[in-house]
């Protein structure tokens, strides 16, 4: 049971579909309005993939998900999970860093799902001992994930692309001046 739930608490960290909703933020200092508005396509393309929990969508906005095979294998089974409803997920960005070739988006991801679990045994029937009678049990847990994480996304020929998405910031600190 325990490890039903790690593991259902780290795919839900990852993943929600029925209901994406990216929450529009103003423009950032640094970030011109034009790239503001394609970060933000780039995050609908993200939430609408999980929406339609559709590997293919995802992969057409996040490349690189691939070589991250533990996360690509979590958001798949995810993806195929039939034990999960009642999904929604929403994306607020909170800070964009720009970069060389794209931009660092630190975003607040609300998510939550309804996780059912069945278990099977079999129960004495009327002649104890003599019939024994199936008995099915549903429970339903409901999930909900509240974090911070930093979105890195490149622009290349034009397009924007999700590179990688952590828990940690990928760009360097700032050091002290001393």
């Amino acid at each position: 049971m325990r490890n039903t739930l790690a593991s259902c608490l780290l795919i839900g960290f990852l993943v929600v579909a029925a209901s994406a909703q990216l929450v529009p933020q103003p423009p950032k200092p640094g970030v011109s309005s034009s790239n503001q508005a394609e970060i933000d396509a780039v995050l609908q393309r993200y939430l609408s993939a999980y929406q339609h929990k559709n590997f293919d969508e995802l992969l057409a906005v996040w490349p690189d998900l691939v070589k991250e095979k533990k996360e690509c294998d979590r958001i798949k089974h995810h993806f195929e999970d039939g034990t999960l409803s009642d999904e929604q997920m929403t994306v607020t960005p909170l800070e964009v860093q720009p970069t060389a070739d794209g931009a660092v988006v630190r975003v607040d991801r609300k998510e939550k799902f309804v996780k059912s679990e069945t278990t099977s045994s079999l129960g004495a029937g009327e002649l104890l001992g003599t019939v024994m009678t199936p008995t099915t049990t549903v429970k339903k847990r409901d999930i909900k994930k509240d974090d911070k994480v930093w979105i890195t996304m490149h622009r290349a020929n034009g397009d924007w692309t999700i590179v990688s998405i952590s828990d940690k910031n990928p760009l360097p600190a700032a050091r002290p001046v001393i």
